[in-house]
């Protein structure tokens, strides 16, 4: 069994930055990417498009620049430019905060995550001026994503050990999902205590934005699909 936060990051990033861009599309539980892709193409957009606005979405929190979009999609140079323009329209005040974030750095030597963890940068050269700048978007947000799924991990061990359970054990994390092995009469329960736990402990830390979870079971990690119960 997989529980994973649908789209973590870009929830963490749409608390933090309170974006109202963002704060409508996770209110009415629409989806991110395609809803990009509608803005920077139309509603004809393709797959391919689709899939260049969800790579973005992330370059952006990870502080991506036009060059390296470009690199990354194909696109030229001039249509990666004007992407990355709109883009920032679209957005305004998540760009805006990015720029906060920065000066924050700058001012302060650190950023941190909501739990108060730090990633600090005591002396700015303009050898590491390039990989602060990112950190200052990324690490508070990843981070704070991490924190959520970790919390879940830990939650959801107390859990079993209080109520006994050997029916079920937690077996790691990747990224923002939690991993399990059920047996197959309980997939069920444990996959809803699970799933309601990393939806409470992401309201707890950023109760500004609706939180998803998806959860995954199959035979073998190979082979998951999507579970509704």
């Amino acid at each position: 069994m997989e529980v994973d936060i649908s789209q973590a990051e870009m929830r963490v990033a749409c608390a933090l930055s309170g974006d109202p861009y963002l704060q409508k599309i996770y209110a009415d539980n629409r989806d991110l990417h395609s809803e990009v892709a509608i803005s920077m193409y139309g509603p004809d957009y393709t797959k391919d498009q689709r899939n260049n606005c969800k790579k973005f979405n992330f370059a952006f929190l990870y502080g991506g620049t036009e060059h390296s979009f470009a690199m990354e999609t194909g696109m030229s140079l001039e249509l990666s430019r004007r992407f990355v323009r709109d883009y920032k329209k679209l957005m305004a005040v998540l760009c805006a905060w990015r720029e906060v974030q920065l000066a924050f750095l700058k001012e302060h030597g650190y950023v941190e995550t909501v739990t108060k963890r730090r990633r600090r940068f005591p002396l700015l050269t303009n050898d590491n001026i390039d990989e602060a700048r990112k950190a200052a978007l990324n690490m508070p947000v990843q981070g704070a994503a991490s924190d959520v799924t970790l919390m879940t991990f830990i939650s959801t061990c107390e859990w079993l050990k209080t109520e006994g359970i050997d029916y079920a054990k937690v077996v790691a994390t990747i990224h923002d999902s939690v991993l399990l092995e059920v047996r197959d009469d309980k997939i069920d329960e444990v996959g809803k205590r699970v799933q309601s736990i990393m939806v409470s402990m992401g309201e707890k830390w950023f109760p500004q934005v609706p939180w998803k979870v998806d959860v995954e079971t199959g035979p073998d990690w190979g082979h998951l699909e999507a579970y509704d119960g």
